[in-house]
């Protein structure tokens, strides 16, 4: 088993709390597992225009939907969708 858990976290402002909170969660529960945030300083967002376009236009769910399946194809593991 591929113990990654990938998450994505775009725009630029601080984790709410409450976001923070389950990440901590991740972290007791999984100790062994590898947790990745996903963002604009890790991830090509210029290469694919899908996620290009999405966060020129400030529709950072769209492309975290995108990031999340490329991170689950390119590196396995498992995905989690922050509200």
């Amino acid at each position: 088993m591929i113990k990654k858990l990938h998450y994505v976290w775009l725009g630029g402002k601080p984790l709410p709390a409450a976001v923070q909170d389950s990440i901590k969660s991740w972290r007791k529960y999984c100790p062994d597992w590898e947790i990745i945030q996903w963002n604009e300083n890790n991830f090509p967002i210029s290469d694919f225009r899908w996620t290009r376009e999405a966060v020129a236009r400030r529709k950072y769910a769209f492309a975290a939907d995108f990031i999340r399946l490329w991170a689950l194809k390119t590196y396995g593991g498992g995905i989690a969708t922050l509200m």
